[in-house]
């Protein structure tokens, strides 16, 4: 059989992924199916740029990207898919090991940045006399993140998170929407300007400590945490 260039062979059909192929594997030739490529292939940052230098990057091949040098230290790594020779698909799947899941994340490969963000919401209801309650939870993305409420004094509630926060993410801010029927002032607050209002105002981490009046009843107060990580 005459010697044929790659270009003058046949198309394939589709592949099932049990197909041999021919690769050299620290400089020794070595066997491998299709399928093996589909496995990640674990880089460092240095690793993940020069395959976009070298168009080298596997169209479809997911990369788990694991630098502790670079990533934010409560990742553990990202995976990223090949969406060209030189490209990455921008939208990746961060492993944060605190809460041991995988979170979509944002990652742009000429700046090395990273950005996520999870959300926890939970309904919080005051009782006017000092007791605080947690009704529900709803969209939990923190995981196994729970948290305990208390009165610290005259009408000042603390909410404890059951790990540091600061050890997972970047930033955290609250989102508190409290909901009165009585038209009286929140204290620490803007006026209300009309019966059945609602109070949207946010705090930046890690201050998770919140006042309202200890004389007025909240129902179902839904409180939103978002956690950022980036680098």
């Amino acid at each position: 059989m005459a010697d044929k260039k790659t270009s003058q062979e046949p198309a394939a059909s589709e592949l099932d992924g049990t197909e041999l192929v021919r690769i050299v594997q620290d400089g020794v030739n070595k066997k491998a199916t299709v399928s093996q490529f589909k496995n990640p292939i674990t880089v460092d940052f240095l690793t993940l740029s020069q395959l976009t230098v070298d168009h080298a990057v596997i169209e479809g091949q997911v990369y788990k990207y694991v630098d502790a040098t670079f990533l934010p230290a409560s990742i553990d790594h990202i995976l990223l898919t090949g969406s060209g020779t030189q490209t990455y698909n921008n939208i990746g799947q961060a492993y944060v090991t605190a809460i041991g899941k995988y979170v979509q994340c944002d990652y742009d490969l000429a700046s090395n940045k990273i950005y996520a963000q999870l959300t926890n919401k939970m309904f919080v209801s005051t009782d006017g006399f000092g007791g605080i309650t947690i009704d529900s939870v709803v969209n939990n993305e923190w995981n196994g993140i729970t948290f305990s409420a208390s009165n610290v004094s005259g009408g000042t509630y603390l909410l404890v998170p059951s790990q540091t926060l600061q050890t997972i993410f970047t930033a955290v801010s609250m989102h508190c929407e409290q909901v009165t029927h009585q038209g009286s002032d929140v204290a620490g607050f803007a006026s209300l300007v009309d019966d059945y209002a609602h109070d949207e105002y946010y705090y930046y981490i890690y201050d998770t400590t919140f006042s309202s009046s200890g004389a007025i009843t909240f129902p179902h107060n839904l409180i939103t945490f978002i956690g950022y990580i980036y680098n």
